[in-house]
């Protein structure tokens, strides 16, 4: 019942794993079971479901009909691990595609598209604006279960981040 599937998926709607099964192309169907993307790819059962954290990226893929299982992970935060998967099920039947290169060219493409959304968010700002509050009210200890603590200072008349004991990641901020 896991790899039955719940909810049909349309990649171009679903940021994501969309752009993955876009690019792998041969997906007859994608949706999602119990905790896992499931699909026809190239008509073979295909159920994946990856992971990511900080500089670290897994995949686990299965092809029941190959009595196949699959773990890719990557000491990287990038979408083209989960390549290596469809590379590797391509090379079972017998073809070759260079994927990572495809991928490339449309993440240059959605890079692009974002850094052009920034810039016309930083476009359209107002910039003269005073901040909301004084800069006191900002400063302050921050701690996060997964990046530890930092500390919000006023140097200066000035917002300053601090990380670490190094002062590698000390920043001045801006409004």
């Amino acid at each position: 019942e896991l790899t039955r599937a719940q909810i049909i998926i349309k990649p171009e709607e679903d940021a994501d794993v969309g752009p993955i099964f876009s690019i792998a192309g041969g997906v007859d169907i994608l949706a999602y079971g119990l905790g896992w993307y499931v699909s026809i790819y190239k008509g073979r059962h295909l159920i994946v479901h990856g992971g990511d954290a900080v500089g670290q990226s897994s995949a686990l893929m299965f092809m029941p009909q190959e009595n196949l299982a699959m773990v890719i992970l990557a000491n990287s935060l990038t979408w083209f691990y989960p390549f290596l998967g469809f590379y590797l099920a391509d090379a079972l039947q017998g073809t070759s595609r260079d994927y990572c290169g495809e991928a490339l060219g449309i993440f240059k493409g959605m890079q692009q598209q974002a850094q052009a959304g920034i810039q016309q968010m930083v476009d359209a700002r107002y910039k003269d604006a005073p901040p909301t509050l004084p800069l006191e009210e900002y400063a302050g200890r921050y701690s996060s279960d997964l990046f530890g603590e930092i500390e919000i200072a006023v140097q200066d008349g000035q917002l300053v981040h601090k990380y670490g004991s190094s002062g590698k990641y000390d920043a001045e901020l801006e409004h």
